[in-house]
């Protein structure tokens, strides 16, 4: 028998330049056949591997190439050996909300990360429905809208920093030394009003005018990662995750800790320790740190100090690249489109009556044409540039009338919904923010299709702190500064890596 074996084995490795191209063809046979998705179009190589789907979006990053399959496709492009990328609006309630809500794939796993060798999910990444569920009801109350309004002077500390830096160093000044790399200088302010708002305490971005301890630059790295190792979730078995690198972070020999956390560790442990003499030192500073470990006695077994760090540095993580895009996006069709500009330059005028004016958050949400071209960014420049992919319950789920086999991963990008035309017009594709303006049952409507933040319970916790910053400082902004792109006849053009970010809008500011 053992000879028999040995005998089968030889043969196989003398026969490997046979076997293996057999192997291949049967597997891919059965990948683009063997799911149940062989009806759906889309490109033939990526019915049978995840690897043109990863070349793909490797090669068309600084393109949107979801939104191109959809043109060339349709509703439903299947874009993997088991995935169906989805286009019409109509499908995010089946998918997304309610008890039947679907569970994240494997590509957010790839956000999962080592600490002392065991495995953990951050709230936005966690493929665990019950924690996630513990998670939100927990940190909820933190992030309510009445909750967020009240942080409102938390950003103005930064936002009158951030305005007075480029007072002195870009406005009224020619050559180079007046060029600003507004999504660079955005992202400073994000980073820096997310560490006020957190801990009272600036990470010091704006003050410096530079990248503070390389958090930028390892942020990229780990938003790339997570964007292009995603698309092929085992790779990630192999790379970060494979168990030499789990054993060397746990001995001590590899240290991939954010940045961020150790800012946060700090504050945290300082919070601690002056809570035992609270009474004799006033109340807290009510910053969102303290926020949060002031619900740690309502839900003790969830909001562990462990789980406060790393809310904290979730929200530095998602929050600072996603604002940046938005503001910068904002601005860029501003400027683009001066019309719109003068527009709602009138209408700041008129609610700030001198630069140094205060506009609180709650008027700034009642400035029509203010929050049109809110809205009109968030639909026309979503920040995140992914699909936000569900795995299709085990007993198969029909969608649209097309019954979808269970264990098929499904995925709506916000960029193809947003370019809806049955929804949002004939001009879908353009900037236009008084779409949102020409009756309040179309703005409902078209509002109900917004997918900028997700939807459902795993929609972003965080969205009505972007809020809060961008209302902040927009109006700020145009009321204290005279604005124009660098090169007015020159395009934008963006990079697509789990953030579509900005590029190419330098602008020059006069003093008003």
């Amino acid at each position: 028998m053992i000879f028999s074996i040995a005998i089968l084995f030889s043969w196989c490795i003398s026969h490997a330049y046979l076997l293996l191209p057999l192997l291949a063809i049967l597997y891919s046979i059965y990948a683009r056949y063997g799911t149940g998705l062989s009806k759906y179009p889309g490109p033939f190589l990526a019915s049978i591997t995840d690897f043109y789907r990863l070349g793909y979006v490797c090669l068309y990053q600084k393109k949107l190439p979801e939104v191109a399959l959809h043109e060339k496709y349709g509703d439903f492009v299947r874009f993997g050996p088991n995935l169906l990328l989805i286009s019409d609006p109509r499908v995010i309630k089946d998918i997304y909300t309610g008890p039947d809500a679907m569970i994240k794939s494997e590509y957010y796993s790839v956000a999962d990360f080592h600490v002392k060798g065991v495995r953990h999910s951050a709230i936005f990444a966690t493929r665990d429905q019950e924690w996630h569920s513990k998670l939100r009801r927990a940190f909820g109350p933190v992030f309510t809208m009445s909750a967020v309004a009240s942080l409102d002077t938390y950003v103005h500390e930064t936002r009158d920093i951030f305005i007075g830096v480029l007072k002195d160093k870009f406005a009224d000044k020619s050559g180079a030394e007046g060029r600003v790399d507004l999504t660079k200088w955005f992202q400073y302010f994000a980073f820096d009003v997310l560490g006020q708002l957190l801990y009272g305490e600036r990470h010091g971005f704006v003050e410096t005018g530079g990248d503070v301890g390389d958090i930028i630059k390892i942020l990229d790295i780990l938003l790339a990662y997570g964007y292009f190792i995603g698309h092929v979730p085992w790779l990630d078995y192999l790379l970060h995750k494979n168990p030499i690198v789990v054993w060397l972070e746990k001995v001590g020999y590899i240290d991939s800790t954010f940045p961020v956390i150790p800012f946060a560790v700090k504050h945290l442990t300082s919070r601690a320790q002056r809570e035992k003499k609270l009474s004799a030192e006033g109340e807290p500073t009510g910053d969102l740190l303290d926020r949060m470990m002031s619900l740690q006695g309502r839900h003790p077994e969830v909001l562990t100090d462990f789980e406060i760090v790393n809310m904290c540095a979730e929200l530095v993580f998602a929050g600072s690249e996603t604002i940046s895009a938005t503001l910068s996006a904002l601005f860029y069709h501003l400027l683009k489109n001066p019309q719109t500009y003068r527009k709602l330059q009138a209408e700041v005028d008129t609610a700030l009556p001198t630069p140094s004016s205060h506009l609180p958050f709650a008027q700034a949400q009642t400035l029509p044409y203010l929050n049109a071209c809110l809205k009109e960014i968030f639909r026309l420049h979503p920040a995140s540039g992914f699909g936000f992919e569900r795995v299709v319950p085990p007993s198969g789920k029909i969608i649209l009338g097309h019954f979808i086999p269970g264990g098929t991963i499904v995925s709506v990008n916000a960029w193809v919904v947003h370019r809806n035309k049955e929804i949002f017009g004939d001009d879908a594709a353009v900037w236009r923010p008084e779409r949102w303006l020409e009756g309040e049952a179309k703005s409902r409507e078209m509002e109900k299709y917004l997918f900028h933040f997700g939807a459902g319970m795993r929609g972003c916790i965080g969205r009505n702190i972007a809020l809060l910053e961008i209302l902040e400082m927009v109006p700020s902004l145009m009321r204290t500064f005279e604005m124009e792109l660098q090169d007015p006849h020159k395009e934008w053009t963006t990079s697509n890596m789990s953030v579509v970010k900005p590029r190419d809008c330098d602008i020059r500011l006069k003093k008003r």
